[in-house]
């Protein structure tokens, strides 16, 4: 079900939601559809960052490096409304 959180543990933890049938069966625990409290306590209990103080609570800071997963050298282009964009290219 949707928005229930789950746990599986054990050698069929794979088999048990389906991801063995794209070759992942490694895993024996498996945390699935987790709320945020859920994925935040994960994340302080991993060690994966810091938690910030904010204005409206508190918040989980990642620091990534220097890769941010972007792709420097891709280009794109932006339709925007009455420019030069929209009047030269085939949309």
């Amino acid at each position: 079900a949707y928005n229930v959180s789950q746990t599986h543990k054990g050698t069929d933890a794979c088999l048990k939601v389906g991801i063995d049938k794209l070759g992942i069966t490694g895993p024996s625990t498996i945390y699935r559809n987790l709320n945020y409290d859920e994925i935040f306590e994960h994340e302080v209990k991993n060690g994966e960052g810091v938690v910030a103080k904010a204005e409206y609570g508190d918040t989980f800071c990642v620091d990534t490096g220097k890769f941010t997963g972007r792709s420097p050298k891709d280009k794109w282009i932006v339709l925007n409304k009455g420019s030069e964009t929209e009047a030269n290219i085939d949309w």
